[in-house]
């Protein structure tokens, strides 16, 4: 599936979960969006599912409540307070190189994120084999599964 297939058909479905029903809790969705390279080992790759939500949820509906002060050199970090149930999300940018850059969100109200992840676009990055060595995401075809992973149905 390709971005573009991706904003058109599974996340008006999120954003619709999004105003009847709030995520935030969702371990699923918590997982997603916290996908962060350095966990790994790797060097900068992005997951476009997590971009793409995180981008619609968070950056566009969530409240910004404030900067992270002192941020580390090449970071820009932003506190969001979702407007349902209140919960703080850190969203930490950074920008690699003109067409390289991610953002991971993290969560700093109590829940857990899921063990694993489902993505339906997949990753991006300046070399494949670095894909590999993330082994918690896993690619599904299923639009239906993705969204129930996420807590959406």
């Amino acid at each position: 599936m390709t971005p573009d297939e991706f904003a058109a058909k599974v996340l008006p479905a999120i954003e619709a979960a999004c105003q009847s029903n709030c995520l935030c809790a969702e371990p699923g969705f918590r997982k997603l969006l916290s996908f962060d390279f350095d966990d790994y080992g790797t060097g900068p790759v992005a997951l476009a599912d997590s971009e793409i939500v995180g981008d619609a949820i968070v950056l566009r509906r969530f409240k910004l409540v404030g900067k992270v002060e002192d941020p580390p050199i090449g970071f820009a970090l932003r506190r969001y307070e979702c407007p349902q149930c209140g919960a703080v999300c850190v969203a930490q940018f950074d920008e690699y190189s003109i067409s390289m850059n991610r953002t991971v969100f993290r969560f700093e109200s109590p829940g857990k994120a899921a063990e694993s992840g489902l993505y339906l676009v997949g990753f991006r990055g300046f070399k494949r084999e670095d894909f590999a060595k993330v082994t918690d995401f896993e690619r599904t075809e299923s639009q239906e599964e993705f969204l129930r992973s996420l807590g959406v149905v």
